[in-house]
């Protein structure tokens, strides 16, 4: 039997309260929640449930220092799997966004990351990443770096 196992870790600048999956999942922890009547009640962790952005990047809105933000989940997993780098970029080794896996990510360069689109659409899809379906060939250089 083949099974992938799942390893959870503490997400950074969250206090411990939620966990990211090598498999590219994010959770809660059951905590204390305070009522303004001044009760307490324990909150059950949970699976958060992503939400693609317009590029495509899979996102969960998390708590950090008291305030709501999204964060970008390959993100999330490349800083509790990833060892450290000084490389600005995380790349989804596969060109599938939706593909969170910590096996799937990669540091990159700034320039290797915009090298992804010197690839042919069929590659890396048109829908995210890719050069817009449509676009005529003789435009497609000026979205290219160089």
């Amino acid at each position: 039997m083949n099974e992938i196992l799942e390893v959870w870790r503490p997400t950074a600048r969250s206090g411990g309260a939620y966990e990211v999956s090598s498999l590219g999942r994010v959770r809660s922890m059951d905590r204390e929640v305070r009522h303004p009547s001044g009760g307490i009640a324990i909150k059950r962790g949970m699976v958060l449930k992503p939400v693609a952005d317009s590029y495509g990047y899979l996102k969960c809105k998390v708590t950090e220092d008291g305030k709501l933000v999204a964060r970008k989940i390959h993100r999330l997993v490349a800083q509790a799997f990833l060892p450290p780098s000084d490389l600005p970029q995380v790349n989804h080794l596969d060109f599938n966004r939706a593909n969170n896996a910590a096996t799937n990510n990669g540091n990159v360069t700034f320039a290797a990351a915009v090298a992804v689109f010197r690839l042919p659409v069929e590659t890396i899809g048109s829908r995210f990443g890719g050069i817009p379906a449509g676009l005529p060939a003789m435009a497609v250089p000026e979205f290219r770096a160089d």
